[in-house]
């Protein structure tokens, strides 16, 4: 929210250490002046180090439970942590530490203030008053006091221990018998008293030596007189350590060099060992395969290594290596470049250190390492163009900042603030809000920025504005501004231009009377629903459905409202919806006021202001009356289906009767020639039987033939009666409305009010208004604004139907064949190419005439003129 300048000047000039630390990797991103001379490090190197890298190896790790608690928000105040200085010393330091996030990744903000004169001072009055109280049981010595005429005067539990002798001995305060008891566990019990004894006689005498059990320990024993500064003896204090275990690790020692040499050979950093008189280099493994080679293939001189730095780092390296044998300094550290075997480059950081001179003080011999840093410089780059980023947001935000002091003077204002000025922010900066402002507009601001000051509270308020002749509404946020937690007299203001927000809730509440109005004015029923099935809200035609008002249902259950069959199924629904998230639209039965009725149903999840969504909004539409037209509508089209098949069926049946007749007929003629032409020759008996029976199984196939032809002659039972053409009309065009909806075809029915009747079928009629009328709502295709006209005129001798539509039209070429049986230009599966045939079927049966005009891609028309007075009457 800083300009850089000020950030730097906050973070620099603070008179603690400022740390920023990225939790995850326990990096250290920035440190400030402070901080870096606080550890002795510099800026750069502290920016290397981890939070591990500032801590003794017996305080770390509870240095870094320290950092987890605070990373946790468990700790805000960490007192007393030890830190390790550059130089090996110790600090002590309390740490602050503030929870961030940037970049979507957790950082501390750790404000750190060096306390070691404190903790120094404390600690020495605390040990001056607990020294003598602690110090005997918090020792790893076993201590021995005696008086100066051999009596015990005290001992700590570790000396008994360590000797393992009985309490009761010791009690009895006799060191004669102690030391006799003593005697008998060491090697040379001799020896031992012979010591004690010398000591007790030369009382001014100190004394340190070792002394070997017989079980294997050795105690190192040391003895000082208790004088005081007046020169008065008061006795003798013993003290011993076991060094056992130093004793034993003294023989592993022995083979600690075998043991090093072993560790250089498997340890992740590259060890080097540089013999500066011979030039020679000892170089362990880790140095070739860090450069992606195997050990044998690289040699260890100093060329190789040479010739493999960056040529941009070459000449810094040189110099600084020189500089540190020239004994500029005694150690050096720095990161280079280094080529790998496959030409890329890697990053290390060197370390070395000259530990050799020759008579002359001239260097002999430097040591030193190298850690691949590669990843961690990546890691830095990125994070300083991260940085650069931040910054770049800071001053491009949406959001005003501004830092006001209490005489009213702008301390900081960002680039968003300025523009409101028609100013850049160094424009402004150094002047007052009277310099900026209307006088009454500063006095009322700088009045609630003199209370914040003075009372230390933050504040968010409301405050319109008229700047540069514009008025806009911000909500503001105040804050006093800190500095290492202490406060200073300033107030950062954060404001947020909510004009248009303000402007949107006003429309919103005006809205909100119409909205009401809409789902209460709506036709259908519309609840909202918690998910243990309880209405928190009904609407006015959801509730008199039910046979009562909202207020009447509002809190009950859906058992309380429907049988429990029916509420058990729907609050399954409704719980699978809340708990998804996902809305479903289902159609099913439900019983209202003892009916049964068919809803369809849509569930919607209705989120709350936390994200949850334990309520649903159920919307449901009646469908009972579509549902039993569609029923309607799939009966009459299996029906119609029907007749298509038995019409397909006596269309083959005719076609086969009459190709069949023709060659039967003239079979049995030729077979009766032949017949008649042997009976006047000699001829065998036995052909004339054979033609005889052939004539037979002709007649046997005409039979057949002639049922074919009965079976495709339509029936004369047929129910005849008069037909009011429009009632017909009406009827299909109600059975087809859901299907004209989706292609949004209108269907229009006029000019059919004075039609007489017609003395018919009326399943045939139906058939064949149904047939018309579906073909124009598949002819229309997708396209929209269609419309289908049915019509008719009443001549004096007949009445003239016409089905008129504006949809694709037929194409010339088929015009002419839309009549014949099985043809048809819709898709396979889709259509028998019947329709048509069967309708000028049922208009020739019927004495009319059927006649179509079209123009492709205009539109059809059909024409039906139908009898008055026909044959079937």
């Amino acid at each position: 929210m800083f300009s850089e300048k000020t950030f730097k000047s906050i973070f620099n000039n603070a008179v603690d250490g400022i740390l920023v630390v990225d939790v995850e990797q326990k990096s250290i991103i920035l440190a400030n002046k402070v901080f870096c001379e606080m550890i002795g490090y510099s800026e750069e190197e502290v920016k290397k180090l981890s939070i591990q890298d500032l801590h003794c190896e017996e305080d770390l790790i509870y240095a870094v439970t320290q950092f987890n608690a605070q990373a946790e928000g468990k700790l805000p105040i960490a007192r007393d942590l030890p830190f390790l200085r550059k130089n090996n010393s110790i600090i002590y330091v309390d740490i602050n530490a503030i929870e961030t996030y940037y970049e979507n990744k957790k950082h501390l903000i750790a404000i750190l203030r060096d306390v070691t004169d404190r903790r120094d001072i404390v600690d020495e009055l605390l040990f001056k008053t607990t020294l003598l109280e602690t110090q005997l049981e918090t020792t790893i010595d076993g201590i021995l006091v005696v008086d100066d005429k051999s009596n015990i005067l005290l001992y700590n539990q570790r000396f008994a221990d360590m000797w393992n002798i009985p309490k009761p001995l010791l009690d009895a305060k006799n060191d004669n018998e102690v030391l006799q008891y003593g005697a008998n566990l060491i090697t040379d019990p001799g020896e031992f008293k012979r010591k004690v004894i010398d000591l007790y006689f030369h009382k001014e005498q100190k004394s340190r030596d070792e002394i070997e059990f017989k079980d294997g320990r050795v105690f190192d024993r040391y003895s000082s007189p208790l004088i005081s500064k007046k020169g008065r003896y008061f006795g003798r204090i013993w003290y011993f350590r076991d060094i056992s275990d130093y004793k034993r690790a003294e023989l592993a020692l022995r083979k600690s060099e075998e043991t090093f040499r072993l560790v250089t050979e498997v340890t992740n950093d590259a060890l080097w060992d540089w013999n500066i008189a011979t030039n020679e280099v000892y170089r362990n493994p880790r140095h070739a395969t860090m450069l992606g080679y195997k050990p044998e293939e690289l040699s260890n001189s100093q060329e190789e290594w040479e010739t493999r730095i960056h040529p941009d780092d070459k000449s810094r390296v040189i110099k600084i290596l020189d500089d540190n044998i020239n004994k500029k300094s005694d150690t050096f550290e720095i990161e280079y470049r280094l080529r790998k075997k496959a030409g890329d480059y890697i990053w290390v950081f060197g370390r070395g250190k000259i530990v050799g001179y020759d008579e002359k003080d001239r260097p002999l011999r430097m040591i030193g390492t190298n850690i691949d840093i590669t990843e961690r410089k990546e890691i830095q780059t990125a994070l300083q163009e991260s940085e650069e980023r931040y910054r770049t947001i800071v001053e491009s935000s949406i959001i005003d900042v501004v830092i006001l002091s209490d005489e009213g003077k702008v301390e900081f204002m960002n680039t968003r603030a300025a523009v409101r000025f028609n100013a850049k922010p160094a424009e402004i900066i150094g002047k007052t809000i009277w310099d900026i402002s209307s006088k009454e507009f500063a006095d009322n601001f700088f009045e609630i920025v003199c209370d914040i000051i003075k009372n230390d509270y933050a504040k968010t308020m409301e405050i319109e504005t008229d700047i540069q002749g514009v008025h806009a509404c911000h909500e503001t946020y105040f804050q006093p501004l800190k500095i290492n937690g202490k406060p200073t007299r300033s107030v950062m203001i954060i404001a947020r231009e909510i004009t248009e927000h303000k402007k949107a809730d006003k429309a919103l509440l005006a809205s909100e009377d119409r909205y009401r109005a809409l789902i209460e004015s709506t036709g259908e029923t519309i609840a909202i629903i918690d998910q243990n099935g309880i209405f928190l809200y009904m609407n006015t035609i959801a509730a008199e459905r039910l046979g009562g008002k909202t207020d009447d249902y509002v809190g009950k259950t859906m058992w309380d409202l429907f049988p429990k069959d029916i509420a058990d199924r729907q609050i399954v629904a409704i719980k699978h919806v809340i708990q998804t998230r996902q809305g479903m639209t289902k159609i099913s039965q439900s019983e209202v006021q003892g009916i049964i009725r068919w809803y369809e149903t849509t569930i919607t999840p209705l989120e709350k202001n936390n994200g949850s969504a334990p309520i649903a909004i159920i919307y449901a539409r009646d469908i009972t009356e579509k549902k039993k037209t569609q029923e309607e509508l799939d009966t009459y089209r299996e029906e119609i289906a029907h007749a298509e098949r038995l019409a397909s069926l006596g269309t083959l049946s005719a076609t086969a009767a009459h190709e069949l007749t023709q060659p039967l007929t003239v079979i049995r003629l030729l077979i009766e020639n032949a017949m008649t032409k042997l009976q006047n020759t000699s001829s065998p008996e036995a052909v004339v039987d054979k033609l005889r029976e052939s004539l037979t199984e002709i007649s046997n196939i005409t039979s057949v033939v002639d049922r074919l032809r009965n079976f495709a002659r339509k029936s004369t039972e047929i129910a005849l009666k008069d037909i009011d053409l429009k009632t017909i009309a009406h009827r299909i065009v109600n059975l087809l409305r859901e299907s004209s909806l989706h292609p949004k075809v209108e269907m229009i029915i006029k000019d059919m009010d004075e039609l007489p009747c017609i003395y018919s079928n009326e399943k045939d009629l139906e058939q064949l208004f149904f047939a018309l009328l579906d073909n124009a709502i598949h002819a229309a295709g997708n396209k929209k604004d269609r419309q289908i006209i049915i019509s008719g005129i009443d001549y004096d001798d007949y009445v003239e139907l016409r089905i008129a539509d504006n949809c694709s039209g037929i194409a010339p070429e088929n015009i002419e064949r839309i009549f014949e049986p099985f043809f048809t230009t819709k898709p396979a599966n889709q259509g028998t190419g019947l329709g048509l045939c069967i309708v000028r079927d049922i208009v020739s049966r019927i004495g009319g005439k059927i006649s179509v005009e079209s123009e492709l891609g205009e539109g059809a028309t059909f024409f039906v003129k139908i009898p008055l007075n026909n044959d079937m009457k």
